[in-house]
């Protein structure tokens, strides 16, 4: 990447058109924290959703649970503003975000939401599909909405799905491996702005029980009840 001229070289071998689910949900994504390197904005490893005018953001390493836990938000009707990457951007205290890729991974059948999604291709690494958000819906990606809610989802066998409050040192433990220290740019105003987004947030875990609709009715819930610690 270029910075005076803000362009790029990418090089793909032939022998690697078997593309990583990675690469096929976030295309270019070095590029993008490249260029964002000394502005405002930060791209970070998290999925979102949005609930009316409050963001949820699921946070963790891949595999933890954040693809699950977004698709059965989709399912409810929340709007989808991130599968495993998205932009956040403070403003006078507040954090927003607001999506970069129109992608989902998920090994769920999505067929309620046709509308909405199509189908893009089966990933050789794995049992997930990607899909990505059709052209008509691409509207969602004009706004932006304030970050309420960080979760650190788990997976459990368990049917129903339950929240308890976390601590800031679990939310830093969750967030800043895959989006900062694993990050090819790492400086102090990008950890600033990583603890500043915990601190203005409710912190939660997650714990992702089988049943999606019940996934979905607890993300709805967020910000209206208390939780145990």
């Amino acid at each position: 990447f270029d910075r005076s001229s803000q362009r790029a070289i990418i090089l793909l071998s032939r022998l690697n058109f078997g593309l990583s689910k990675q690469y096929l949900a976030a295309p270019l994504r070095f590029v993008f924290e490249e260029y964002l390197r000394d502005t405002k904005y930060q791209l970070v490893h998290a999925g979102g959703l949005q609930n009316g005018d409050q963001v949820t953001l699921f946070i963790g390493p891949s595999g933890q649970g954040k693809s699950t836990t977004v698709a059965a938000g989709l399912l409810a009707g929340l709007t989808f503003l991130g599968d495993d990457y998205l932009i956040i951007v403070e403003t006078r205290g507040a954090f927003h975000g607001f999506p970069l890729y129109a992608s989902l991974k998920s090994s769920y059948h999505l067929g309620d939401t046709e509308p909405v999604l199509h189908k893009a291709a089966h990933c050789s690494d794995t049992l997930k599909n990607i899909f990505y958000l059709k052209s008509k819906n691409t509207f969602v990606f004009q706004s932006k909405a304030l970050i309420n809610h960080l979760v650190v989802p788990v997976i459990t066998k368990q049917q129903g799905t339950t929240l308890i409050n976390l601590d800031t040192f679990r939310v830093l433990q969750a967030l800043l491996p895959s989006s900062l220290l694993q990050s090819h740019i790492i400086n102090q105003s990008r950890a600033v702005r990583l603890r500043c987004l915990i601190q203005s947030a409710r912190c939660y875990q997650m714990n992702v029980g089988r049943e999606l609709k019940a996934i979905g009715d607890t993300i709805r819930s967020l910000g209206n009840v208390e939780f145990s610690t």
